[in-house]
């Protein structure tokens, strides 16, 4: 898809998904270093919230590391570090229904780096 004769337009996705719980604990999954920290992140890796400032231009600093012995070795297999920094900047907070976010994608192989 292009936007004009010359520049390529950047490419959008969303992500929508049902969960069996209130919009207010699903909120604080989403919100809280608590929350984040239970879920956010792929299995076998372990999430550490640094820094959350939930504002719009605030910002989600977190670590994710690579704690399964599988992971871990691919990981190291790779050359890559068993623990990365990601930083996530809010766009829009408006509780307890709408949060956005953007965050650079580096890690997808062959792939270009953007926000």
């Amino acid at each position: 898809m292009m936007s004009d004769a010359s520049t390529p337009a950047r490419a959008r996705f969303s992500i929508e998904r049902t969960y069996a719980a209130s919009i207010d604990e699903a909120w604080a999954l989403w919100t809280t270093k608590v929350g984040i920290e239970s879920w956010w992140g792929p299995e076998g890796f372990e999430v550490t919230v640094t820094s959350l400032d939930l504002r719009p231009g605030g910002e989600l600093l977190y670590l994710m590391t690579a704690t399964a012995a599988e992971q871990v070795a691919f990981m190291k297999g790779a050359g890559m570090p068993i623990s990365t920094e990601a930083r996530v900047t809010y766009t829009e907070v408006s509780p307890p229904g709408r949060l956005a976010y953007v965050t650079l994608a580096d890690f997808v192989p062959g792939g270009e780096t953007s926000v």
